[in-house]
């Protein structure tokens, strides 16, 4: 798949799933095997979406093609499929700040590094509701495929929002 624009790249099935169903990304290719799709197909429309189907050596072949081109450190693709997808977006501070109203549930996180723990965060944020979840930038994780795989397709329910100063940020919101 050519593109000159940025993309995540999502892999397990839940996360592609869950991805295919937001309304807000725009899919590019979905490079799977026959039994992926299968699975993909019973939960999900993918008829508005190009798909590549290969066997699932040569998923992993196409995948270490992809991960090289994004300058990526390539991790065998769980689940023999792949999705390429615009980059989700992160809700901006000033955006975050006129949206946020009593009740908004907000989830702070600060120096969450490893991708499972943030990932696993991320579950429980999207099984709980939460409306928006703040991640500073500095020591934090990123969102790589294997922070999407483990978040599960909890970042297609759960806003982001990049926050430099967290202090900053709480103290803002006890004013509001």
């Amino acid at each position: 798949m050519e593109t000159s624009e940025e993309f995540d790249l999502i892999v397990g099935i839940h996360s592609i799933v869950a991805a295919l169903k937001n309304p807000s990304r725009r899919h590019y290719m979905l490079v799977t095997d026959e039994d992926s799709l299968t699975e993909i197909k019973k939960l999900t429309n993918v008829n508005d979406i190009e798909v590549s189907l290969f066997s699932s050596h040569k998923v992993q072949e196409e995948a270490k093609i992809v991960y090289k081109k994004q300058k990526r450190e390539y991790q065998r693709v769980p689940g023999n499929c792949f999705l390429q997808t615009s980059p989700l977006e992160i809700t901006k501070i000033a955006d975050f700040y006129s949206e946020v109203k009593p009740g908004t549930r907000i989830l702070a996180l600060d120096q969450i590094s490893d991708v499972h723990n943030a990932g696993a965060i991320l579950r429980s944020a999207a099984f709980f509701n939460v409306d928006f979840v703040l991640v500073p930038p500095k020591n934090s994780f990123g969102l790589t495929s294997s922070f999407y795989r483990i978040a599960s397709g909890a970042t297609e329910y759960v806003r982001l929002v990049e926050v430099s100063k967290l202090s900053r940020v709480i103290t803002k919101l006890n004013e509001l």
